[in-house]
């Protein structure tokens, strides 16, 4: 059995025979392969395939005359893609297998014999799991690398390396240290130069000696001069270093700086993110909350942009995700060179930057963007000598006194970048508010009017979403959402309405109202001998209903559903602010086992001191700790240290928003108990999903 059944394989299938290919399929399905599989008839077709998506594995059967092998290597060559391919023959042997194998095939199998097809099949998919991870690691050594030239770059310490006593590095306090003017001045200047003659023996005698075999770095007090023969006196750590994989000697110049200049720093390096150096999405709503906060106090208006790289997957899959990288933080460098002074830059997500625009006029901003975009469109981006284009679309929301709150704007904002772009031009939407919107009064009064007719004529609908274990637990266990159906029957987002529905008290009739139908789902499932969990988000206000214990142990008790077959969920926020009264909901809901979860954990300042006053059992991290960390590896260090503190205290930790099988793959060894995300299943009407696949 493979050991990877977790991962969903992308299979191509280059077949002229449908129920042959249905039938390898099936087979990779029986031992335990998660199929995606697409069947193709021409070599054409499958150029076409390519050119819209990867693949992890092409079978291709000889024997149809649909194709040549080398035709097919040379397509998947010419896509730019990495997809191995495996030749199939329906012969009873395979005595071509060496000249298969010389064109560029994994290798040659006879279909009639199945079980060294699998072999093969699973040997070629581990390959390539490998690659991939090889990629992964060459992007983060590749980045690590780049951060660490960054930071020697911008050390107040002065540091240089040395091989065999010549200078083949140093950084900018250095050079100015000994009063350089740029690193190709000192390159082949000996070390010995820069410092004075009666010293030069015990430098001479450190650097001769086994560096490697103490365990911290060697200390000198020694007498330096800079070029223009001015002595002074230092103190010089020498360690052994490598540079571009070549042994050498890292000499550091200790400056007793100012701390707080330092602890500076470290805040603002807090603030940014790694990649880019534009301020990370958590620091980024901070600033949005305070132009939010400045426009309604009518101190400024602003507008939040939006600006996605629409082709940055494209490009990914294209050159990879190292390559890719470089041209992203090229972007992020060439948009703040564009920026105005007063404008603050941030990054959104992972081909989404943002900006709080100082600009408070329509036209003003119109203007400036079109700057932007011409400006993207003229650059040449670099990515390790591949010239790439980079394609730019913006959606932009004003900031004023009539601004909902924070995710409302972000909302708008989103919106408008995804709404169809204008017929010419650059593609730039604007969020124009409708009626109602321009006043947060009446647009909570037309919403609280909306719900409750809507509870009335009971348009809504409750929807399902796994959460899978990644330990082999097959309980069914489902995050549980409400939709609005308006006037028309159509889907509303719940993020439309909440807002108003907690600011006007009708959020606690929506909650019950979501409470019961889940606890009616949960007494059907037991009806049918299903062992079902259900997770019910609440908001802030039913903490303060003085009834809603005492209300729950009716509904449970009416309906004979057990209480540990229910998780109340509630956001890390709305607990803090109302903890007496959590404290005394699972107090009350103690004696029905009725279980507890955490949403966004890990947000707030030192969020396991929350745990020590309110007895959660689930904990589902903020989205922001889990940001690219198939590509990131201090994402998944940092979310492997709040993994094995949770799991100290006994809790059970969940990450939502799994979208692709390469986050699933990096959170598989890091300890985490659940995930759920659209790559396992959307929220569904129904509870559908089949615990035993992953």
């Amino acid at each position: 059995m493979p050991k990877h059944k977790q991962e969903r394989v992308r299979l191509l299938v280059l077949e002229s025979d449908l129920n042959d290919a249905e039938s390898l399929v099936s087979m990779m399905k029986s031992h335990g392969h998660a199929v995606r599989a697409k069947r193709l008839d021409t070599v054409d077709e499958l150029a076409e395939t390519l050119k819209k998506q990867s693949a992890d594995l092409l079978l291709f059967t000889l024997d149809t005359g649909a194709a040549r092998l080398t035709d097919v290597i040379d397509t998947v060559r010419q896509s730019g893609r990495h997809v191995p391919v495996i030749a199939l023959t329906d012969a009873d042997a395979a005595p071509g297998r060496v000249e298969c194998m010389q064109e560029g095939a994994e290798d040659l199998v006879s279909k009639k014999d199945r079980e060294h097809l699998i072999l093969v099949i699973e040997r070629v998919l581990r390959c390539r799991r490998l690659w991939r991870r090889t990629k992964r690691l060459e992007a983060a050594l590749a980045e690590s690398e780049r951060r660490a030239r960054a930071l020697l770059d911008s050390s107040r310490d002065a540091i240089a390396y040395v091989h065999e006593g010549m200078h083949i590095y140093a950084n900018p306090r250095y050079l100015e240290l000994f009063g350089f003017s740029s690193m190709e001045d000192i390159e082949g200047v000996p070390l010995l130069d820069l410092v004075v003659p009666e010293h030069q023996t015990r430098l001479k005698e450190a650097l001769k000696g086994d560096l490697r075999a103490n365990p911290g770095p060697a200390t000198l007090e020694l007498r330096l001069r800079n070029i223009r023969d001015e002595a002074f006196d230092a103190q010089l750590e020498l360690c052994p270093a490598s540079m571009d994989g070549e042994p050498c000697t890292q000499l550091v110049i200790r400056s007793q700086g100012d701390a707080r200049v330092l602890e500076e720093r470290l805040r603002e390096a807090q603030q940014r993110d790694a990649l880019t150096g534009l301020y990370n999405r958590r620091y980024f709503l901070e600033k949005i909350e305070e132009a939010i906060h400045a426009a309604a106090t009518g101190q400024r208006k602003a507008y939040l942009v939006l600006a996605e790289l629409t082709n940055l997957g494209e490009l990914r899959d294209r050159i990879g995700v190292g390559p890719t990288d470089l041209v992203l933080a090229e972007a992020a460098e060439l948009l703040e060179s564009l920026s105005l002074e007063g404008d603050v830059l941030g990054r959104m997500s992972e081909d989404v930057f943002a900006i709080v625009s100082t600009l408070q006029e329509r036209e003003a901003l119109t203007t400036h963007l079109q700057r932007i975009h011409q400006a993207f469109e003229e650059h040449t981006f670099d990515a390790e000598g591949k010239s790439v284009p980079v394609n730019l679309r913006f959606g932009a929301a004003p900031i004023d006194e009539n601004t909902p709150e924070l995710n409302e704007l972000i909302r708008r904002a989103e919106q408008a970048l995804h709404a169809p772009p204008p017929a010419e031009g650059v593609p730039l939407n604007i969020y124009v508010p409708k009626a109602g919107e321009m006043s947060q009064r009446e647009l909570d009064e037309m919403w609280h009017k909306r719900l409750r007719a809507a509870l009335k004529e009971n348009r809504f609908q409750i929807m399902f979403q796994p959460i899978v274990s990644l330990h082999g637990e097959e309980q069914e266990r489902f995050d549980v959402f409400l939709r609005l159906l308006d006037e028309k029957g159509q889907p509303v987002s719940p993020a439309e309405f909440l807002p108003s529905a907690e600011r006007t008290g009708l959020a606690t009739a929506l909650d019950r109202w979501l409470l019961r139908a889940a606890i009616q789902k949960l007494a059907e499932a037991r009806h049918a001998d299903r062992d079902a969990q259900l997770f019910v988000k609440l908001t802030a206000g039913t903490l303060t209903d003085p009834d809603l214990s005492r209300w729950i142990v009716q509904e449970l008790r009416s309906a004979k559903v057990p209480g540990n077959s229910l998780v109340l969920e509630f956001r890390e926020a709305a607990l803090i602010d109302h903890l007496r009264q959590a404290r005394q909901l699972a107090q009350d809901l103690g004696a029905l086992h009725c279980r507890f979860a955490l949403e966004d954990f890990g947000a707030g300042i030192e969020p396991f001191n929350l745990l020590k006053a309110f007895p959660a059992e689930f904990l589902k991290v903020d989205r922001s700790l889990t940001e690219d960390i198939a590509e990131r590896p201090d994402v998944a260090e940092g979310l492997r240290e709040i993994v094995d503190r949770a799991h100290a205290l006994n809790k059970l930790v969940i990450v939502q928003f799994v979208e692709d099988a390469a986050t699933l793959q990096a959170l598989w060894s890091l300890g985490i108990n659940y995930v759920q995300g659209s790559f396992l299943q959307p929220p569904s009407l129904e509870m559908d999903y089949d615990f035993g696949t992953l």
